[in-house]
């Protein structure tokens, strides 16, 4: 018995969407699958839908009481599709080439079937088009016997759909039709002037999708004498479209979204819905009233229509093609590697690295672990005990626990567009939108659901954020602003102090294990500590890095930063506890791209450690390391000083750290403000080759951003000075 799930999703919404009738209808959205750049999709009967896109077939289940497109089933093919047909047991795909192959849906055995131009179906029949004419197969069979239809055509195909048992075809400038149970089938014909993007037939219409020109009309309410109609524009490109019922008409008006048409009046249409409840509308597939969206790079969504009123640090051991985010990564045994990946075009995903990762001989390349597909765009999320995304629209916070090697959604959560999503402790939760408006939320596992709390405005745009473990958030704007709220009481939560730095606030790293100690990326890497003798967080230190900080993860007071200079590197760094100090190696590894985040995991408290980087270009990057770390200062960039001021900010006085290349009869030290006054300038003596520090005492000068330089003979360098009260 085929599935429908126009009952099953209908019975779910009865109670929710009961009410007094009204002239309006539309699509309410259950679900978005990530997707590609182009792909198709069919349901597959018995609950499932199929998913074909980057030459991998994806069978998604939606039998779940959850609701979710959940991935049953991938498959790599070794070739790009154009179309794609699924029932029961068999699986219809058509190349770009013309190349027809059938797929089992069980054994997945493929079959070569021949070529074909295009493809339609209706429940389980498959029609296969090409210029040698019309062949049937049942795509609810196990065997793949195909059954001739109709004869050549003068020309291949351009457009094929089959509706009530009639196939329209679209062969040169003559459109077809054809009554399958007519034995032998005796075709009615009309001219047709264009070649549509698709065809469908319904409601006594069949309608071309002609992109910016609109739409193309055929009465065919007399089946063998169909005659040509209006072509009508509706404001909008039409990729796409589906009959729904009677005269109403869904279509695909790509970026403009999804619109509901009239056709009561064939050669008047209107408009009588238009929605945004997808980013972009490519291709649809419906099914009694459930409706299958194509979104291109956004994915697949799935709409209910209704009516109603080591030794060299660090050392690089794997990568994997991805687009993620890292968000966390299980703290197992050293013989085990989990890391999670928040992907905007594949939502949650993890890698499992195999045992003694970095051995010699082993295989270091990570294998994928059933993930989520979440409704995307995912703007923020976080993981701790369970999965919580957030979303830019649609269903909001989405909560997932872990059974097995699957998912089961928990429970979802409206909310404001979010930006930011982080997990704090107490199952805390801060989800800040686009303009740094803050709210604290308290999860409730069983059953789930979340509390709402307090609230904080801060305003501007974020960056980042963070949690410290003793209930402190840590929230970076673009501005330079690093705020720090106390959510002691997370009815009221307050702005504890706020540090502007020098630069945009890229990211934040707090050292959960530690508790004591985090590092920020902005212009320079900034410390934070606690010293021993109080609670009170304090900027404690920072390091012009040897590559522009940009992304930044902590562990047991070692720290992995990565930078996007060019080429962009990723380096590790060490804190001196007792002084409140970060220090660098020098010690670094060229990426192959721009990294996007960072994160870090020592292995057990052994000497090696992992790392995670994650780039631009769609890698995932493996990296390892040891956890002794130099304490002395790196070694400088070719023809430069290795200028380095610590602690900045300071207050009232810094040390200028540089290393001379060979010595000098005299280094001339000066201190700009941001007006180009020249406030301070010193002078030394002869110095000899080597690493030098120089005391900068700015306690006579009022609080502000300054330049400070160091020149000799052959060499100038500059680094910038934040003096704060």
């Amino acid at each position: 018995m085929n599935w429908q799930p126009s009952v099953l999703v209908g019975a779910l919404l009865a109670a929710a969407l009961s009410g007094p009738a009204q002239a309006q209808w539309w699509p309410i959205l259950m679900d978005r699958h990530p997707g590609c750049d182009a792909g198709q999709a069919s349901w597959a009967g018995a609950g499932r839908v199929a998913m074909a896109c980057d030459s991998t077939l994806r069978l998604l289940d939606l039998s779940q009481p959850a609701w979710g497109l959940l991935l049953q089933h991938r498959q790599n093919l070794d070739m790009p599709l154009i179309d794609l047909r699924a029932g029961l047991r068999q699986a219809a795909l058509l190349g770009s080439s013309g190349q027809l192959r059938m797929l089992d849906l069980e054994s997945w055995e493929s079959l070569e079937a021949g070529v074909a131009t295009r493809l339609a179906s209706e429940e389980g029949t498959l029609l296969a088009a090409s210029s040698s004419g019309l062949r049937s197969l049942d795509l609810d069979s196990q065997d793949a016997i195909w059954t001739p239809v109709w004869g050549a055509f003068s020309h291949a195909p351009r457009a094929l759909c089959l509706r009530s048992g009639v196939a329209w075809v679209l062969a040169a400038d003559t459109l077809r039709s054809i009554v399958l149970s007519d034995l032998p089938p005796t075709p009615g014909q009309v001219p047709w002037l264009e070649a549509p993007l698709s065809m469908d037939a319904g409601g006594g219409l069949v309608l071309g999708a002609l992109g910016d020109q609109g739409l193309r009309v055929i009465h065919a309410q007399d089946i063998q004498a169909p005659t040509l109609g209006t072509r009508w524009q509706p404001g909008f490109p039409v990729q796409d479209l589906r009959w729904w019922r009677d005269a109403l008409w869904v279509l695909a008006a790509g970026d403009s979204g999804l619109a509901l048409a009239d056709f009561s009046q064939p050669d008047a249409p209107q408009l009588v819905g238009r929605w945004r409840t997808v980013a972009s509308a490519r291709t649809l597939d419906l099914r009694g009233d459930s409706l299958l969206v194509g979104e291109g790079p956004d994915g697949l969504s799935l709409h209910v229509l209704r009516e109603s009123a080591g030794v060299a640090l660090p050392e690089l051991l794997a990568r994997h093609a991805t687009r993620p985010r890292i968000l966390s990564w299980e703290e197992g045994q050293w013989d085990a590697t989990t890391a999670w990946a928040l992907d905007r075009q594949q939502g949650f995903r993890r890698f499992h690295w195999p045992e003694r990762v970095g051995w010699p001989g082993e295989d270091p390349q990570p294998v994928e672990l059933p993930g989520v597909g979440l409704p995307l765009p995912v703007d923020g999320g976080d993981w701790r005990a369970g999965l919580l995304a957030g979303c830019r629209f649609g269903a909001g916070l989405r909560y997932y626990a872990e059974e097995g090697e699957g998912f089961h959604l928990e429970g979802i959560h409206p909310t404001d567009p979010v930006k930011l999503l982080s997990w704090g402790p107490q199952d805390l939760v801060a989800y800040i939108t686009p303009d740094a408006f803050i709210a604290i939320k308290q999860a409730n596992r069983s059953p789930w659901f979340l509390r709402h709390l307090g609230t904080l405005a801060l305003g501007g745009t974020p960056l980042c954020a963070a949690w410290s473990p003793d209930q402190h958030l840590w929230v970076g704007l673009e501005d330079g602003r690093l705020c720090q709220v106390d959510v002691g009481n997370p009815q009221a939560p307050v702005l504890e102090a706020v540090h502007q730095l020098a630069g945009p606030v890229r990211d934040i790293s707090m050292d959960w294990e530690q508790g004591m100690s985090g590092v920020v990326a902005a212009t320079s890497l900034y410390l934070l500590c606690t010293p021993y003798d109080t609670d009170a967080w304090q900027m404690a230190d920072s390091v012009e890095a040897q590559a522009w900080p940009f992304t930044c993860a902590s562990v047991n007071a070692l720290y992995l930063f990565a930078g996007r200079d060019n080429p962009p590197v990723v380096t590790e760094m060490g804190v001196n506890a007792w002084e409140g100090t970060l220090h660098s190696s020098g010690d670094h590894l060229n990426l192959p791209a721009a990294p996007l985040s960072v994160g870090r995991r020592v292995t057990d408290g052994s000497v090696m450690g992992l790392g995670w980087v994650a780039l631009e270009n769609g890698d995932l990057v493996l990296v390892a390391g040891t956890d002794e770390v130099s304490i002395h200062p790196g070694p400088p960039r070719p023809g430069r000083l290795g200028l380095l001021a610590a602690p900045n900010p300071c207050n009232p006085g810094t040390r200028l750290c540089f290393t001379l290349p060979h010595a000098v009869t005299e280094a001339r030290i000066s201190l700009w403000d941001v007006a180009g006054r020249r406030c301070k300038e010193l002078a030394t003596g002869p110095l000899q080759a080597g690493s030098h520090r120089l005391a900068l005492d700015l306690g006579d000068l009022p609080a502000g951003l300054y330049l400070a330089q160091v020149r000799t003979a052959s060499d100038v360098e500059s680094v910038k000075l934040l003096l704060i009260p």
